[in-house]
């Protein structure tokens, strides 16, 4: 996702001044290691309402003129592209005339800085299955007579004995985290424990429960004592890692209002599946609970003393298992084939049973995964794509969680929600952490700050219908988003444009007193607001810099929101965010895929021209986009 910008859409709460450039060559100053790099000379005129000024890719000098007095420079450097700039193919500031600079300090590279984990990942294993290639679901064959028929044998959920009933499934497969090698599979008899049905009376989810496990090795040579209890109980008051029925239902209940609330922004769950790969056939043939979502609360990672997994969707469970893959297609089972193995053939969500007691983290988890669900169907099934970005997912997700704040009265402002493990850790390591993370960089926790720091700003800087135009686009990964951009705000944006107005926010929100991130309810005036319209929550005020708690909230102490939000206190009473780091003028590190540095440059002295000079360690990268940010004293 390349781009070049010189103008901004007008949605965008700043413009960019697109400078020009002298003609004559401009030999720099030596670098910190004695490198010498050339550069031509680049004047800029202050602009009043300006804040954001292109920064040519071959700069030497830098003229400024007309910027007041005490004016706060700062430069945002951004990497529009899916590769890593190299340190020493970017820019610094290594000179000036009429600028009070920030730091008198040498140019060197800046050291990785250390993120933390945040307690609590979920996983979105849909992009392991393999997919057929086709160009949309509509020109596979769908057959009528398709060799099993499961619609006369589904769960019949106005029986008044159906909750007890059990149902064996395939658990999870359990990795050695340190060889990344299955160890074994699991599978198990689990229980229903609960029915959750819509206003209406249709039937939205079931609630399975594990009753019985047993674990295998990956080779089916053996079998493993699986030594945890089991996670169902019939205790009125369930111990940590265990789920009674009256659990149960509560979760039941809570996911018809995120079903609700999911599918009105981000499209809907699969209803049809591939079967062998270039054929089709409604999910009701091949499934047992036909299209109702199935959560299944189970102890997924086996370990108590590190959990670190709160849930997950797997898009095995839309193809045949190995057992129904022979009786479909007349074959023997091969890992060729476009099925998995344990298939549970349908539409399931797992949950951690161990995170149980933890209801704001359930419910958020909730949200993230079917998210995942429902982007499996709108841009897998429906396109005939085969693959989409784990970034782009994520990012995604945990917008969904970001939307349920407010929805859901039992997630509170705590170090359950995302702005607290997600928001603060990211601002601590966002130059490690582009939006998309680099390959030497993952593991197998994506950095889930990244996709929620970008995704929040831009459902409160375009609305609520950005979202639901990102996600029901018939595109992938960046074009998914420069598309619903375009579809919201009714321009055409690249991601430049996107990425200046970002770190711009970044920098002016954190250090110049502003919001980076403020209430941006759905208006009606939205393109996507027909669509969306019956969404209707407000989003959460971010501040960058400084304390968010119920003041940020616009509610009143005393209202109910507050109140169900907010009456937690101690140490989740509020979270102080630090903001972005604002690097001095003449570090500099790899820029990463969609990634930015911030830097604090200086204030101006007088009225008088000022000069910067840039200068690189190596030949400067053209990919590299740099922005100076003007901010002008307040009068």
């Amino acid at each position: 996702m390349k781009f070049f910008a010189s103008i901004v859409s007008a949605a965008c709460s700043f413009f960019i001044f697109s400078a020009c450039s002298g003609g004559t060559n401009y030999m720099g100053t030596s670098a910190g290691d004695g490198a010498i790099t050339e550069g031509k000379p680049q004047t800029i005129k202050y602009e009043t309402g300006i804040t954001a000024y292109e920064v040519n890719d071959d700069i030497g000098t830098l003229t400024l003129e007309g910027f007041p007095e005490n004016t706060a420079l700062y430069l945002s450097k951004t990497n529009p592209t899916d590769t890593v700039i190299k340190a020493e193919n970017t820019h610094y500031i290594s000179d000036g005339t009429n600028v009070s600079f920030s730091e008198d300090s040498s140019a060197d590279t800046v050291t990785n800085p250390q993120s933390k984990s945040c307690g609590c990942y979920s996983m979105q294993l849909a992009k392991h299955v393999p997919r057929p290639n086709r160009s949309v679901l509509s020109d596979a064959v769908t057959i009528t007579n398709f060799p099993i028929n499961r619609k006369n044998d589904q769960i019949d959920p106005t029986d008044p004995n159906v909750l007890g009933m059990t149902k064996h499934f395939f658990l999870d497969v359990e990795f050695d985290d340190a060889n990344k090698n299955v160890l074994w599979w699991s599978e198990g008899t689990v229980s229903l424990e609960a029915i959750g049905t819509n206003r209406n009376g249709d039937t939205i989810c079931y609630v399975w429960v594990l009753g019985e496990v047993t674990a295998h090795s990956s080779d089916g040579s053996g079998k493993y004592d699986f030594t945890e209890e089991t996670t169902l109980t019939t205790a009125d008051t369930p111990a940590k890692g265990k789920v009674n029925r009256s659990l149960a239902q509560e979760y039941a209940d809570a996911f018809v209002k995120i079903y609700e609330l999911d599918r009105t922004i981000f499209g809907s769950e699969a209803t049809q599946v591939y079967y062998d790969g270039k054929n089709t056939a409604d999910m009701d043939y091949l499934s047992d609970t036909g299209v109702v979502v199935n959560l299944l609360f189970y102890d997924i990672r086996h370990t108590k003393e590190k959990v670190t997994t709160c849930g997950f969707f797997y898009g095995k469970d839309l193809l045949p298992n190995e057992v129904d893959y022979q009786t479909i297609t007349g074959k023997s089972y091969s890992e060729n084939d476009a099925v998995c193995k344990y298939s549970n053939e349908g539409n399931y969500l797992y949950i951690n049973s161990y995170m149980s007691d933890n209801t704001g983290s359930v419910l958020t988890t909730l949200a993230h995964e079917f998210q995942h669900m429902i982007a499996h169907n709108m841009k897998l099934v429906q396109t005939g794509s085969d693959g989409y970005s784990s970034e782009f997912d994520e990012m995604m997700s945990v917008s969904a969680e970001d939307l349920t704040f407010f929805a859901l009265p039992k997630i509170k402002f705590s170090g359950e929600t995302a702005i607290n493990s997600y928001m603060s850790e990211y601002q601590e390591s966002y130059i490690s952490n582009g939006i998309e993370v680099v390959p030497e960089l993952r593991s197998k926790n994506l950095h889930y700050g990244a996709g929620f720091s970008f995704i929040s700003w831009l459902a409160r800087k375009y609305g609520v219908g950005v979202i639901y135009c990102i996600a029901q686009n018939n595109k992938l990964d960046w074009a998914a988003v420069l598309d619903g951009v375009a579809s919201q705000s009714g321009q055409k944006v690249t991601v430049d444009e996107l990425m200046v107005s970002y770190s711009t926010d970044c920098i002016v929100g954190m250090d110049a007193g502003g919001t980076f991130i403020g209430t941006n309810p759905l208006e009606a005036s939205d393109p996507c607001y027909c669509a969306a319209e019956n969404y209707g929550y407000p989003l959460m005020t971010i501040i960058l810099s400084g304390k968010n708690d119920a003041t940020t909230t616009g509610f009143d102490q005393s209202s109910d929101v507050w109140q169900n939000k907010f009456s937690e206190a101690g140490d989740y009473g509020f979270v102080e965010l630090s903001g972005y780091e604002l690097y001095d003028y003449d570090k500099y590190m790899n820029l990463r895929p969609y990634g930015m540095m911030l830097h604090k440059i200086g204030t101006t002295e007088t009225g008088d021209n000022a000069t910067l000079t840039f200068t690189s360690q190596k030949s400067a990268s053209q990919d590299e986009m740099m922005y100076l940010v003007a901010v002008p004293p307040k009068n």
